[in-house]
């Protein structure tokens, strides 16, 4: 119902929009799917080292808890 108001209100306003903006999406956020955790790790060590320790530690702890989780892993040099 909410997100529906919101299409309302947004189709109201898209003809006032510039030429080139793309037409807006209006879509419902799933609280659930939303992180509650975020870890940075960090060392002074290559970043392959550091994407293992990553990986076959502290992703396998967190995964093998009690609760229902899901991981994912993302590398990025600084």
């Amino acid at each position: 119902m909410a997100a529906q108001e919101v299409r309302n209100k947004v189709d109201l306003i898209v003809n006032d929009l510039p030429l080139t903006a793309e037409k807006p999406v209006v879509q419902k956020l799933d609280t659930d799917a939303t992180p509650v955790l975020r870890i940075a790790v960090s060392a002074p060590r290559s970043l392959k080292e550091v994407t293992d320790v990553a990986d076959k530690q502290i992703k396998q702890r967190i995964e093998s808890s009690t609760a229902s989780v899901t991981c994912r892993s993302w590398a990025s040099h600084a």
